[in-house]
């Protein structure tokens, strides 16, 4: 018989454009990762935020470890929620929305990358006792160079009003999750 020992660690990203912030919630009314439409920006706009749009998302992880075979069994989800994400469309060209929605996509399109690196990079590291540091080393490294990417991808693009900037993007993402 095995004698399964579960450790929990749950770890919560959320995107916050132009911010990005750390918090812990509830993933029961989050979407795994797909291609959004405007009508899953369910949220409204905090008081004096300028963005078009916004979009929060978060990278959740879990593991186990299993006696007497000392191995680690982890599974890594990404959520897009829809009631902390909004889109400001009154007033806009179906045009410029649709590319504020593409801009969105790939931020969410990020996270999916994210995701793919964690799990990756959680199964092919070799841990020693020292399990739970080097799960929190490893997820701590992806989490910044994410984070790094969000905030350049913005500033590159100019929050998706750079078109040939966008389309430089959308190649380089698109091909990252092939």
């Amino acid at each position: 018989m095995i004698n399964v020992k579960t450790v929990i660690k749950k770890v919560l990203f959320t995107l916050l454009i132009p911010t990005i912030v750390i918090t812990t919630y509830s993933s029961s009314k989050a979407q795994e990762y797909r291609q959004l439409t405007f009508a899953d920006f369910k949220g409204s706009p905090s008081i004096g935020s300028t963005f078009t749009a916004l979009i929060t998302w978060r990278v959740n992880y879990t593991y186990k470890f299993i006696r007497p075979s000392n191995k680690l069994e982890f599974s890594v989800g990404v959520f897009f929620y829809p009631y902390e994400s909004y889109f400001r469309i009154e007033g806009r060209s179906k045009k410029y929305l649709n590319k504020i929605l593409n801009h969105e996509q790939m931020h969410f399109a990020i996270a999916e990358m994210m995701n793919r690196d964690v799990k990756r990079s959680f199964n092919d590291f070799k841990y020693s006792k020292n399990h739970k540091a080097e799960i929190d080393s490893i997820f701590s490294s992806k989490l910044l160079k994410y984070q790094q990417m969000n905030q350049k991808y913005d500033h590159e693009t100019n929050h998706g009003i750079d078109d040939a900037a966008q389309k430089i993007w959308d190649i380089f993402i698109t091909n990252s999750l092939k």
